[in-house]
């Protein structure tokens, strides 16, 4: 597949969706002026999903290099969360850039085409995903300069962007009920407690499977934990047990399956984009605004710290390595410094 020059942002955009559309779509270049475009690009986007998903990506010369780079990372033992949210990126780059070898990257245009890459398909998403969208990038590219004898890394010739301080926020009860009571569905609402209940990570319910879930001794056991070991979890909360229950066992749920999976396919997890839009589905159900996904485990940690004043317990909730991050996730407000303030005046009316 042919891509004009870099000249401006949107310029370079359209010579490229034109000429995925000529060469993926097999429309003729000469009625590309009069298509609608949007539509052409929602076929694209649906192509390139459903690439990644079947791996037809890795036919291209950029996939090849992403496979080898892939089996190397599994001899050195990553794990396949990692594997995934790299795959998330390198899929979509070998897609837009079908017919380009790696070392394409390397010529005058190529950091022009890597930052464009970077803005078309991510440019409205949040700093954190943009700057490991960029460091996935880097090590790729790393990986070619010290294995496979690339010239440079293009990814280093520009900054990711800045990171900015995240402002995140616990909610309330009320929010927490509506959020759940609003689905219409009780996989997705036994999905959603575990997140706000227990503090499940985006990952740790995406990779979660039925058979991970023991309603017998009350235990969730999370295996694909992000760098960490797996992670025991306890049931105690009746409200959550009884959703879990109705869902499994009404559902006929099998132990393999995952819990939340794309329509029909329930032993393939989602991709994490669309993830993301059954969570932002789930706060339209429910007539919420939108919030991040990663709130929900701030909710937890900061539920059980307010209700025993202990942060060991949130510690080992959110299976932090340390209390320093554990901090983080605890959110107080006026109302906590009153009741901490109550306690002490009934402790000195007492002397």
């Amino acid at each position: 597949m042919m891509i004009a020059s870099p000249q401006s942002r949107d310029a370079r955009g359209e010579d490229r969706s034109r000429a995925g559309a000529q060469a993926r779509l097999n429309y003729p270049l000469d009625e590309l002026p009069v298509m609608d475009l949007a539509v052409m690009l929602r076929e694209l986007t649906t192509l390139a999903e459903s690439a990644v998903k079947d791996k037809t990506y890795q036919r291209t010369p950029i996939g090849q290099e992403v496979r080898r780079w892939f089996q190397v990372l599994q001899y050195d033992g990553a794990p396949q969360t990692t594997l995934d949210s790299y795959e998330d990126v390198l899929a979509r780059l070998a897609w837009d850039f079908g017919d380009f070898e790696v070392a394409r990257f390397c010529e005058p245009d190529g950091v022009d085409y890597l930052r464009d890459f970077l803005s078309r398909r991510w440019g409205e998403a949040s700093v954190g995903t943009r700057r490991h969208h960029h460091y996935v990038l880097r090590s790729f590219f790393d990986y070619q300069v010290e294995e496979r004898g690339l010239m440079f890394n293009p990814a280093r010739k520009f900054r990711p962007p800045k990171r900015k301080g995240a402002i995140r926020t616990a909610h309330e009860r009320s929010t927490i009920r509506q959020l759940l009571d609003g689905q219409d569905n009780l996989r997705d609402r036994a999905g959603l407690h575990l997140m706000c209940r227990l503090g499940l990570r985006k990952n740790d319910l995406r990779m979660l499977r039925v058979g991970e879930i023991d309603l017998a001794r009350n235990v969730v056991r999370l295996l694909h934990r992000k760098g960490d070991d797996p992670l025991i979890l306890p049931l105690e909360y009746p409200d959550l047990v009884e959703d879990l229950y109705l869902h499994i066992q009404a559902g006929g749920r099998q132990p393999e399956e995952l819990l939340i999976f794309p329509k029909q396919h329930r032993l393939r997890p989602m991709d994490p984009a669309s993830f993301h839009r059954w969570f932002k589905r789930s706060l339209e159900k429910a007539g919420l605004p939108d919030f991040p996904m990663h709130e929900l485990r701030h909710t937890a940690g900061t539920e059980i710290y307010q209700a025993t004043g202990n942060i060991v317990a949130a510690k080992q909730l959110l299976g932090h390595r340390s209390l320093q991050t554990t901090w983080t996730y605890i959110h107080t407000d006026e109302h906590d410094l009153r009741k901490a303030m109550k306690f002490v005046a009934a402790a000195w009316d007492e002397e």
